[in-house]
């Protein structure tokens, strides 16, 4: 399922402590995160957060699937 850009706050969160605030964006090409510093053009920090999320999209797709029948344990 896709989800809008401003719903998933990409642009706000920060890829290093996670905070996501509106005022992580000072202006529209610059990101600077108000907990830990860490500063940086707005679509590169973009662009961190979207890997990083797709990089867990996959591990959920690769993980093995659960037996629906366990075997009883005796």
């Amino acid at each position: 399922m896709l989800r809008s850009r401003c719903r998933l706050h990409l642009a706000q969160r920060c890829p290093r402590c996670r905070h996501t605030a509106r005022h992580n964006r000072p202006s529209r090409d610059r990101f600077l995160c108000r907990r830990c510093g860490l500063a940086g053009p707005a679509d590169v920090v973009a662009g961190v957060n979207v890997r990083d999320r797709a990089r867990s999209a996959w591990v959920l797709a690769d993980a093995p699937v659960p037996d629906r029948h366990p075997l009883p344990i005796r």
